[in-house]
């Protein structure tokens, strides 16, 4: 993980090609202040329309590590750390940095851990898709894991009548296995 202290984080560009530096940002998720304004500064930053930067890589790791820390799940972190490595798989976006790879990667070994942990707690349906979509990514299937995290139930609707004949075939239940 690149310490807080690193020279580099100055150097870093965001999703915009500029420099952007996320320590405060970062700090102030740590001490849990000002959440809501961090969040979208981040999300700003980091990954805007589908473009990524080096700052973006080098956050994924300290987030896992406050929350983990904290205990606290938001949603917010998978979210963003999800389209992070959605986007760092376009070809317009940069290579993630050799001296990034372990942390990274590392982060990404505790997400999937994290979101099966959460897996096992009550979740609606944006939030299970957002945590399969992690394990998703975390195992290295960008495609799935893209397709968890951008399609709504509409979208999954659609499909799943395009291509299994839902709405003819199936009967939709109100009782699942879970209740």
């Amino acid at each position: 993980m690149l310490s807080l202290d690193d020279p580099r984080w100055i150097k870093l560009t965001a999703s915009c090609k500029s420099f952007y530096d996320p320590r405060h940002a970062l700090s102030k998720l740590e001490r849990n202040e000002d959440t809501g304004k961090v969040w979208e500064e981040l999300w700003q930053k980091l990954c805007h329309q589908g473009n990524v930067g080096e700052a973006a890589y080098a956050v994924v790791p300290h987030l896992v590590h406050i929350y983990k820390s904290q205990q606290t799940i938001n949603w917010n972190l998978f979210g963003i750390v999800c389209a992070i490595e959605v986007e760092r798989h376009n070809i317009t976006n940069p290579e993630l940095p050799y001296w990034l790879q372990s942390s990274y990667m590392d982060a990404w070994n505790t997400l999937r851990m994290l979101a099966a942990k959460q897996l096992q707690q009550t979740v609606v349906d944006w939030q299970l898709r957002i945590l399969l979509s992690t394990i998703a990514l975390a195992n290295g299937d960008i495609k799935m894991g893209a397709l968890l995290l951008h399609f709504d139930q509409t979208h999954i609707d659609l499909l799943a009548d395009e291509h299994f004949a839902w709405s003819r075939l199936y009967v939709s239940s109100s009782t699942n296995l879970s209740g």
